[in-house]
């Protein structure tokens, strides 16, 4: 736990964080962005670390607000993956308690095999939802800002992950009836860093953050810094740029499902005439997984040639006049 300034009282902290400059564009993405009505009930996603305590701390200020949506907890998910995640909930329950706000729990045990995150990610989403609707919430407030948005796009573009596959968007279902909601996409990291000590609130660090084996935080160490140096309002305008993406995803989409369908059975004369780009990007998502752009783009490149003979590719077969597909096993 980071030694700040001694934490000052709910009420102070209430009044200060609805002062914020972040808590204004907060507030208006939480109506227009992530459609939150006026008393709807959110839980707050807090781990425990800067961003998410800011986050926290802006909302259960916006709730105090006649007509904003009301605040129904905090939830920590306890991954027990680092010797210092104690010292996260520890942090995330001092921070309700300031608020004055619910505080749920919930423990999970994550599959050490293959993907670590990944899988901590889907048991953390699955306790969210369980938790949030113990709580009464319809939809839980995760601190997934600007800077997130920035790298993850990069690293899907330099790893050749399908183009048009944004990780974040400001809503998405993750259980029955709840949502999660990322109001902060227009936000960068250093203004909420800056709004957690401008409120000298107290937070724990992940020292995963900081590990350069790790690709997402040697980004953030080495990468974005330079980036950050060239482009000061970098995050803003690269978050943007992935929101106009999603959009754009969305009316493609809509065109791909209208002009070829969804399959798994697809006409190979009408695949043929399709861009070759959006028409890779189309079959990877119709696929479900994260298929390397350059397999997709093998695909494309058989569908555009004369041979006849069956071909095949990690559940998916080009046999003459259709292209079809079925998840492997």
């Amino acid at each position: 736990m980071d030694d700040h300034a001694p934490a000052p009282p709910a009420s102070l902290a209430l009044l200060d964080a609805g002062r914020h400059p972040v808590a204004a564009r907060l507030d208006w993405n939480l109506r227009h962005r992530c459609a939150v009505g006026p008393q709807a009930p959110v839980a707050v996603a807090l781990s425990g670390g800067a961003d998410s305590t800011a986050a926290c701390a802006l909302m259960a200020a916006i709730a105090a607000r006649d007509g904003g949506p009301a605040l129904a907890g905090a939830i920590h998910v306890h991954h027990h993956l680092r010797e210092s995640a104690d010292a996260d909930a520890a942090c995330a329950q001092q921070t309700a308690a300031l608020l004055g706000i619910p505080f749920v729990q919930r423990d999970v045990t994550v599959d050490p095999a293959g993907n670590v995150m990944a899988h901590a990610r889907e048991a953390r989403y699955v306790a969210l939802a369980e938790a949030a609707r113990a709580l009464g919430a319809v939809a839980v407030l995760t601190a997934h800002h600007g800077d997130d948005q920035v790298e993850s796009m990069l690293m899907q573009a330099l790893r050749g992950d399908r183009p048009l596959h944004p990780a974040t968007s400001w809503r998405r279902p993750i259980g029955d009836g709840i949502v999660a909601i990322r109001p902060l996409l227009d936000v960068s990291r250093a203004e909420l860093r800056e709004c957690a000590f401008a409120l000298a609130l107290q937070w724990s660090e992940d020292p995963t953050n900081g590990d350069p084996g790790r690709q997402r935080a040697r980004l953030r160490m080495e990468v974005l810094p330079a980036l950050h140096a060239m482009f000061p309002h970098g995050s803003t305008h690269g978050a943007s740029f992935v929101h106009l993406v999603q959009d754009w995803a969305s009316l493609a989409r809509e065109h791909m499902q209208r002009m070829v369908g969804a399959g798994p059975l697809w006409d190979r004369r009408l695949l043929a005439q399709t861009s070759p780009d959006l028409l890779a990007w189309w079959l990877g998502h119709c696929g479900g997984s994260t298929v390397p752009v350059s397999t997709m783009h093998a695909i494309v490149r058989a569908i555009r040639d004369d041979t006849e003979s069956p071909r095949q590719w990690n559940g998916w077969r080009l046999d003459g006049r259709t292209l079809s597909y079925s998840q492997p096993d």
